[in-house]
Parts: structure tokens; C-alpha cells; sequence
């Protein structure tokens, strides 16, 4: 219940520009999906309760994104994030919701957890020349 208040708080109570248009949902996962290990395959999200997106786009449609938009709305999430973390949850992500400024680090963990690993020796199986390595968080070459 904190986890959901602070959700609350920081994003749709805290938001505060006239500038962009806040936007997101809470997607309900489960079902079957539950019962599939992380480690079943690559999509290590089996055991998920929630998606959660959180996005913003100019009040305009004719000007450009703020400059300091991103940073902004990363900073209203970050406590939710943060609540995660002291609850013992892991931060996870979605592969097409492209986060550029993680880490390695960061977004392998969030995307694949401990399948990496195994997921960088299957493309050096079956993309050598690294073929289908086209944007930052592609599964790379070991």
C-alpha cells in the first residue's frame, strides 16, 4: 500500500508543468505467466505483478520536448523506484521501452536478470559479426 501511495504521490500529485502532458498506466500481469521461472526464458518477467509506464510529451504538439523533460520525469519516478528497492523488489524493464541512459549494468539486469549471460553466448552462437546489434540496449557480443 505505501509502494501504491508513493506511486500516487510522486508522479500524478507532484507533477507540476504546464509545459508537458503526463501520461501512463498500470498494466495487471499474472495468469500463466506466473508459473514460468525467470530462468524459462529470456523474458525474465515471468513472476511480475504490474507494468508501469510513466511517460511525458510536449503540451504542444508543435514545440519541441523540453530539454530538461526526461530528467524531470525520471526525478518524479525515482521515489517510487527508491520504495521498490527498500521493499526488497528488483527494478525491472521492458525491452521497447528503451531507457539509453542505464548502464550495462543497469538495464541487463532490468531486462534479461541472470539470463544475460546465457543470452550473450547464444548471440555469439548465432550472430558472430554482431549482425543484429543496432541500438545501445541490443544483446551484445561477449
Amino acid at each position: 500500500v505505501e509502494q501504491a501511495k508513493i506511486l500516487f504521490e510522486s508522479t500524478t500529485l507532484a507533477f507540476n508543468r504546464t509545459d508537458l502532458r503526463k501520461s501512463g498506466f498500470l498494466d495487471l500481469w499474472g495468469g500463466v505467466s506466473r508459473d514460468i521461472a525467470d530462468a524459462d526464458t529470456a523474458y525474465a518477467h515471468g513472476k511480475n505483478l504490474w507494468l508501469i509506464r510513466w511517460e511525458a510529451n510536449s503540451a504542444d504538439a508543435n514545440a519541441p520536448y523540453p530539454a530538461d523533460g526526461t530528467t524531470y520525469m525520471k526525478g518524479l519516478i525515482k521515489p517510487f523506484e527508491d520504495a521498490l528497492i527498500a521493499g526488497g523488489q528488483e527494478l525491472r524493464g521492458f525491452v521497447n521501452y528503451a531507457d539509453t541512459e542505464l548502464t550495462e549494468a543497469e538495464w541487463s539486469a532490468r531486462l534479461y536478470g541472470a539470463n544475460f549471460d546465457r543470452l550473450k553466448q547464444i548471440k555469439a552462437a548465432v550472430d558472430p559479426e554482431g549482425l543484429f546489434t543496432n541500438h545501445k540496449q541490443a544483446i551484445p557480443l561477449p
